[in-house]
């Protein structure tokens, strides 16, 4: 049972005693009036007094498992099956090509970058369902994965795979001095917490830490490539509050800055090979592929409808935060975030600069001199 399910529990019983006593019985509107307050209590002690009364770790392992249970396992048409991902592909400015071309472009264009090779190692830090360390496989690579959920992880093993449920934000010493290559393709941004004034410096430490660890697990000449989301452009008003809420509470984690994660690289003993931002690509393949997360808000009830309607059950009953998530999926707050609503051409390079987040690619390696960082911008 989750923590999160068991502070909702407690909030809709203390609810219905509250109703109880200022009322002298149970009307259903008076409960949620009450239960209404106390939420919104809990959210202000939250995110302005700072203390963590929900579990963002939990917050993130429903929005990936939402994602698993509502939308395709896979891209393309009848009898073509491409890999499915819940981040970017890569289209490198050719943007005619498919979703499932660009997702092989994207693990074709990492596993370069790595210098990937057969009879190498490789650890993927929050590997998702397993498509990366999939493609690795294929290509005669030793990978493994981490994820914080064990939903995934039991769909990996089921297909062969290798992964453990393990928080990779703890130093695990089994992997010290074993891998190639360290992925982290889009978990980054997850693994710390946007309560309190000090969110950005609790970034800091959670990064470097992560990092250091990574560093740890490589063999000499190995690399790390971190694919993340960083705060670009934010502004205070309504409608960015709001979406930023709707995207917190959907997802958990916090955007951290530019300056923050080039701090934690360096304090982690790490030099930046090359930064590279793909922003545009990320927003572009959510406007493609309708069972993309930033897709056009169809559910294809025709592939396991059962499933879908029994976790809409759970949600309702054990999730604090099921209706955040359908309002975020509904109201495009997935494509805002990086760059404009629904269009049906690439974002501009303007759009890009006032987008709320970017997608940078952090290449990495073991720190042994003062190197400047090479950016490019595709």
């Amino acid at each position: 049972m989750q923590q999160n399910t068991w502070t909702l529990w407690t909030v809709f019983a203390l609810s219905l005693a509250i109703s109880r006593i200022h009322a002298g019985a149970v009307y259903p509107l008076h409960v949620y009036g009450v239960f209404l307050v106390l939420f919104l209590l809990m959210e202000f002690i939250y995110f302005g007094i700072g203390i963590p009364v929900w579990d963002q770790t939990e917050m993130t392992i429903n929005a990936y498992s939402w994602y698993s249970h509502f939308l395709a396992s896979h891209y393309g048409g009848k009898g073509e099956k491409t890999y499915a991902d819940f981040s970017e592909g890569l289209f490198f400015g050719d943007y005619t090509l498919s979703p499932g071309e660009a997702m092989v472009n994207k693990y074709e264009h990492v596993f370069k970058e790595l210098k990937l090779a057969p009879g190498m190692t490789l650890l993927d830090c929050g590997c998702g369902n397993g498509q990366w360390i999939d493609f690795c496989k294929k290509k005669g690579v030793d990978a493994i994965g981490l994820t914080f959920s064990q939903e995934q992880v039991d769909e990996i093993k089921a297909k062969g795979l290798v992964a453990h449920n393990k928080d990779f934000r703890h130093f695990h010493e089994e992997f010290v001095g074993k891998m190639d290559a360290v992925t982290f393709l889009g978990p980054t941004e997850h693994t710390t917490e946007a309560h309190g004034i000090d969110a950005e410096s609790r970034a800091f430490q959670t990064y470097t830490g992560f990092l250091r660890n990574a560093r740890m697990y490589l063999k000499p000449k190995g690399r790390i490539l971190m694919a993340t989301l960083v705060l670009n452009n934010f502004s205070r008003t309504p409608e960015n509050m709001w979406r930023t809420y709707l995207l917190h509470r959907h997802f958990g984690g916090y955007y951290a800055q530019r300056e923050t994660l080039d701090s934690a690289i360096k304090y982690a003993g790490l030099s930046q090979l090359s930064v590279t931002d793909f922003t545009r690509d990320y927003h572009w393949i959510g406007q493609i592929e309708p069972r993309h997360p930033g897709g056009k808000h169809r559910i294809d009830t025709s592939e396991n409808a059962m499933d879908k309607l029994m976790y809409t059950v759970w949600g309702i009953l054990c999730d604090p935060f099921v209706l955040h998530r359908w309002v975020y999926w509904y109201t495009d707050t997935w494509a805002w975030h990086v760059g404009a609503l629904a269009q049906t051409s690439p974002i501009s390079d303007e759009q890009i600069k006032k987008s709320l987040s970017n997608l940078n690619y952090y290449l990495l390696e073991a720190k042994v001199k003062e190197e400047e960082v090479k950016i490019n911008v595709e």
